[in-house]
């Protein structure tokens, strides 16, 4: 059975909460608990749960062969706007990034979320390789048992997904090895010292790059 709160409700747990911090232990236990909900096992309205059934219906045809979630051409420059406004507004993103500063760039055409995507970008342009045509960002979001993993540059001369690292975790790689062995692509992940190198090689001819 889904429950769904009342505008009165929601005002009597908004003003509980009112004023209140919480630990991180809190916190993630409020997560655990939201999830637990998500799952049938609490009250979500029934927006999310369409949105959870949903999810889980993706969930199965990608255990039926599904390739990957892929984005339209007007669907990525929504994405890319809506982005845009999002930094422009004053958002963040995690500092684990590569480097930070995500947002639209004007020179290169589309949005990136770090300085080292966006120079990476620039080293194919400054080859010849054109966006949305050599090469594209975020053009698929693979479903892989409930979670999804989201490479961030595709290059079709190579067909190979390419990620940028500046900070890998054991649940980032542990995405790749699952989308590789159920999907069977090709996954470079450029990390630190392969950037650096990179950068060395690229950086003085290119008027636009970002330190």
């Amino acid at each position: 059975m889904v429950y769904t709160q009342t505008p009165k409700h929601r005002k009597r747990i908004s003003k509980a909460l009112k004023g209140r911090t919480f630990t991180d232990e809190h916190k993630r236990n409020l997560r655990k608990a939201t999830y637990r909900h998500y799952r049938g096992k609490g009250w979500i309205n029934d927006l999310e749960k369409e949105r959870v059934e949903k999810i889980e219906r993706i969930s199965v045809k990608g255990k039926n062969g599904h390739i990957g979630l892929k984005l339209s051409e007007i669907a990525r420059k929504n994405i890319s706007k809506g982005m845009k406004q999002y930094f422009i507004d004053g958002g963040t993103i995690s500092s684990r990034a590569g480097r930070g500063k995500g947002g639209y760039r004007e020179d290169l055409g589309h949005f990136v979320r770090s300085t080292w995507e966006a120079n990476i970008s620039r080293i194919w342009q400054a080859q010849g390789y054109i966006i949305n045509k050599d090469y594209f960002y975020e053009p698929k979001c693979f479903v892989i048992s409930r979670t999804t993993y989201t490479p961030d540059f595709y290059f079709v001369l190579d067909n190979i997904y390419y990620e940028i690292k500046a900070y890998d975790t054991e649940e980032a790689k542990k995405k790749r090895i699952m989308t590789r062995k159920k999907y069977g692509i090709k996954i470079v992940v450029i990390r630190k010292y392969t950037y650096l190198r990179l950068k060395d090689e690229n950086s003085s001819m290119i008027n636009d790059w970002e330190y």
